[in-house]
């Protein structure tokens, strides 16, 4: 829950896709410009559509993400149906090792 909601999506794409990864042994990196920087720097980033998911055992993953529109729905019980968006993947490209 830490990472930006882009970094979770790319993360989690990457655990789905890659049985047995430990709870630890992720990094997520965003690549903005062709460089990868920490996911704390996404902050400061606005937009960014690359993540980088590194394993500690040297393999890595670029992920390709999207925003992509949603049919209308109530964010709340009384509330009135509001249009909303999603992440979703793309790509996930197997990467050489990055150690």
């Amino acid at each position: 829950a830490a990472l930006p909601t882009r970094a979770q999506v790319a993360e989690i794409a990457v655990r789905t896709n890659v049985p047995n990864i430990g709870i630890d042994s992720l990094d997520v990196l965003v690549n903005r410009g062709g460089k990868n920087l920490p996911w704390t720097m996404a902050a400061v980033i606005d937009e960014f559509d690359t993540v980088e998911v590194r394993h500690i055992d040297g393999r890595a993953w670029r992920v390709e993400i999207e925003l992509s529109q949603t049919a209308p729905r109530k964010i709340s019980c009384g509330g009135d149906l509001e249009s909303g968006s999603t992440w979703k993947v793309k790509t996930i490209t197997n990467l050489n090792n990055w150690n």
